[in-house]
C-alpha cells in the first residue's frame, strides 16, 4: 500500500525511490545499531511500525509512522496529533 501511494505521487522503485526493509526480529536492543547503519547509508526517511521502532528512529531523520504506534501523545512520541513536532509524522490511527 505504501509503495502504491508513493507511486501516485510520482515516486517509483528503481527510478527515484529505493526501498530497503530492515528489521530487528523483535530484538529491541538492536534498534539503535540498525538506526546508526541506516544513517551511515544516508537514508532520507524512515518508515516505522510500532512504538519501540518509532522511538528509536525519530532522532535526526524524518520518520513516518506507517501503522499504529499506540497513543503517540501519551507515550510522548509527539507533542500533539495536530502538530507532532520534530521529525515525526504519519498515520496515528
Amino acid at each position: 500500500m505504501l509503495l502504491k501511494v508513493l507511486g501516485q505521487r510520482g515516486y517509483f522503485l528503481g527510478k527515484n525511490l529505493a526501498f530497503e526493509p530492515r528489521g530487528a526480529a523483535g530484538q529491541i536492543d538492536k534498534l539503535a545499531e540498525i538506526r546508526r547503519s541506516m544513517m551511515a547509508d544516508r537514508v532520507d526517511v524512515f518508515v516505522t511500525n510500532g512504538f519501540p521502532v518509532t522511538l528509536a528512529c525519530k532522532v535526526n531523520v524524518p520518520t513516518v509512522v506507517y501503522v499504529s504506534a499506540g497513543n503517540p501523545v501519551a507515550t510522548r512520541l509527539v507533542d500533539s496529533l495536530a502538530r507532532p513536532g520534530g521529525n515525526l509524522t504519519g498515520d496515528f490511527g
